[in-house]
């Protein structure tokens, strides 16, 4: 189908005044001549309105980008023959195209949703990206997290998929799912090393750990402590995750694996003057004249 004349049957036999209007109006259309052909088609539409006419002026407002006016005559078309869903879902993501090109990506968003609406299971491919990137910046997290796995199903090896990842594993933390957040970043890790994932993996895995240990779930923050760890990211965490492993042994009586923990600490922080520095230093003190006195 194409953009100006997607495909419209013409009445078999002898045009009428009013079809001959219409044709002339289509004619303009493809020609460019985009006022003439509403002024003919509005004429039209007083004296014999008909889906024809409501799609041409859809479509003549389409190239005009003009998404109120398209959606009210695109909708009189479908109310009146619902045939012309395929052409306007068509139209409809050409709309959207011409905005994403003319950076107006709420627009296209928009265009791209009454896609949608006429065809639920329609392949926008990496127009989908668009839709999440649109919802993601308007913390509309469910609903940018929906697009773009929708994305990844349909183009995975798109240019803009890496980002998505990131955004789908943000999406979730937005929204308090932190173990789906850490879940999905470890299953995006599978298909090779990304900084930014190990990051988030990280951050995430380390708040898992601190709520567990405030509800002393001691072995699930340990789980959690050691996701950090192998994350390598924050590295601004990584002497606190040590740390938080340290003060679990202590408390399950594990003094060897204490002291090693808080001796990683120290080698994290070679010049020794930072806090938790110092608090290791203590905890090492203290475990020592423990042993001592045993």
């Amino acid at each position: 189908m194409r953009w100006l004349g997607l495909s419209l049957a013409l009445l078999v036999g002898c045009a009428s005044g009013p079809e001959k209007s219409i044709d002339k109006a289509e004619s303009l259309i493809e020609q460019g001549r985009l006022r003439e052909a509403i002024a003919v088609l509005e004429k039209s539409e007083e004296e014999h309105p008909s889906p024809r006419v409501y799609y041409l002026l859809g479509l003549s407002h389409c190239k005009l980008k003009d998404i109120d006016r398209v959606q009210k005559y695109f909708n009189m078309a479908l109310s009146s023959d619902s045939s012309y869903a395929p052409d306007i879902a068509q139209a409809y993501t050409l709309l959207g195209d011409q905005y994403q090109a003319d950076s107006q990506t709420d627009l296209a968003a928009r265009s791209f949703e009454l896609v949608l609406e006429l065809s639920p299971y329609s392949d926008l491919e990496q127009r989908f990206y668009v839709m999440g990137d649109y919802y993601y910046g308007t913390e509309r997290y469910e609903k940018a997290a929906d697009y773009y796995q929708r994305a990844l199903l349909s183009t995975p090896d798109n240019q803009a998929a890496p980002q998505a990842r990131l955004h789908i594993v943000s999406a979730y933390y937005n929204l308090g799912k932190d173990v789906e957040a850490l879940d999905l970043c470890e299953q995006y890790l599978k298909r090779g090393r990304d900084e930014d994932l190990l990051y988030q993996k990280g951050m995430i895995a380390y708040e898992l750990a601190l709520k567990s240990f405030d509800q002393d779930s001691l072995q699930a923050s340990v789980f959690y402590l050691s996701k950090t760890i192998d994350a390598g990211h924050p590295v601004p965490l990584q002497d606190d995750a040590h740390f938080l492993l340290a003060e679990i042994a202590l408390k399950l009586g594990h003094y060897e694996e204490a002291k090693a923990n808080f001796e990683t600490v120290l080698r994290l922080n070679p010049y020794g003057e930072s806090q938790i520095a110092r608090d290791a230093r203590e905890r090492l003190r203290a475990i020592d004249e423990r042993e001592g006195v045993e």
